[in-house]
C-alpha cells in the first residue's frame, strides 16, 4: 500500500478506513504508566501504525457514512496520543493533519472536542484538543499584527490569527453547549409533570384539574 494513495484510502461500503480502524481500535493514547502493561503495549502499537499511515499518505479528513474522521473516533475512545498525532502541525508527508481538524463535525453536528467530553472525559484528549485551539491562538495572533492575509487559507505560517481565533471560539462554545445540555438533563429527571404531580399521592387516574 506504500506510496499508492488509491490503495491507502480506499474504503469499505460505509466509508471506513485503514485509517479510521486503526484510530478507533480501543483508547489508551498510548501512555506506558497506566497500570496495565499489556494494554499500554496495545496502545504503542496502535500509535505505531497510525503514524506509519499518514507518513505513507493515509488522508486524516476522510469520512465514513455518519460523517466520522479518524479524530473523531480517537477522541471518541480516548485515544490521547493517537489525538496529538493527528494534530500535529501539517508537513510535506502529512498536508492535511493540524488543528484544522478540529472543526470537522459528524452528520449530526458533533465535533471532536463534543465527543471527547462526552465518551472519554478523563482520557486528556478534550484537554489536548483545547489547548492545540488555545495555543495556536495565542501564537497566531502575535504574527497576524506583522503579516496580514493567510496565504490561502492554509494552516501553516504566520497570518492566521483570525483563523485560529474561530477554532479556538469553537471549542469554548462546544464545551458550553455540552454544560448546559448535561444540565437540561438533571433537571428533566428530577422534575415531575405539574399535571400529575397533585394526585399523585392519592393516586387519582384520569383526574383533570
Amino acid at each position: 500500500m506504500r506510496g499508492e494513495d488509491a490503495k491507502m484510502n480506499a474504503a469499505d461500503a460505509q466509508g471506513w478506513t485503514a485509517l479510521h480502524v486503526a484510530c478507533s481500535s480501543g483508547g489508551g493514547g498510548g501512555d506506558a504508566d497506566d497500570g496495565d502493561a499489556a494494554a499500554a503495549a496495545a496502545a504503542r502499537e496502535r500509535l505505531a501504525i497510525v503514524r506509519e499511515l499518514l507518513d505513507a499518505g493515509a488522508d486524516p479528513t476522510a469520512r465514513h457514512s455518519a460523517g466520522f474522521s479518524p479524530l473523531h473516533l480517537a477522541c471518541m475512545h480516548g485515544a490521547h496520543e493517537i489525538a496529538k498525532e493527528l494534530l500535529k502541525p501539517p508537513t510535506a508527508t502529512r498536508p492535511k493533519c493540524g488543528p484544522g481538524l478540529t472543526r470537522h463535525r459528524t452528520a449530526h453536528g458533533l465535533s471532536p472536542l463534543m465527543l471527547a467530553l462526552q465518551m472519554a472525559p478523563n482520557s486528556g484528549v478534550a484537554a489536548e484538543l483545547t489547548r492545540v485551539a488555545t495555543e495556536a491562538s495565542s501564537s497566531s495572533s502575535a504574527s497576524s499584527s506583522s503579516s496580514r492575509g493567510d496565504g490561502g487559507g492554509g494552516v501553516c505560517g504566520g497570518g492566521h490569527g483570525s483563523y485560529y481565533a474561530s477554532l479556538d471560539a469553537e471549542a469554548k462554545e462546544d464545551a458550553r453547549m455540552l454544560k448546559w445540555t448535561a444540565i437540561r438533563a438533571k433537571i428533566k429527571d428530577k422534575v415531575r409533570s405539574i399535571h400529575w404531580f397533585p394526585y399523585d399521592r392519592v393516586r387519582v387516574v384520569n383526574a383533570d384539574p
